[in-house]
């Protein structure tokens, strides 16, 4: 990752696991989900289906769609509650 980014996610660490594609959007895994800007967050559901993808300028969305998700599972054995 570069330099900046590297700074980035130091200072504002994010939930979840991060995938660097040092190739940017020419990246195999940068393909695989068809990311078209970086960086993006995916947000994957306990099966593993992608349930949306959001730009760095969508994160107050993100926070907003897995609140909504989170109070939406009760179930205590759910992922999403982990």
């Amino acid at each position: 990752a570069s330099l900046p980014t590297r700074a980035f996610l130091h200072n504002r660490p994010l939930p979840g696991h991060t995938v660097f594609a040092p190739k940017g959007i020419e990246d195999p895994i940068a393909t695989r989900y068809n990311v078209v800007r970086v960086p993006t967050w995916i947000l994957i559901d306990g099966a593993g289906k992608i349930v949306d993808q959001y730009f760095a300028s969508s994160l107050p969305i993100l926070r907003q769609h897995l609140t909504f998700l989170l109070r939406e599972d009760s179930d205590p054995a759910s992922p999403l509650t982990r």
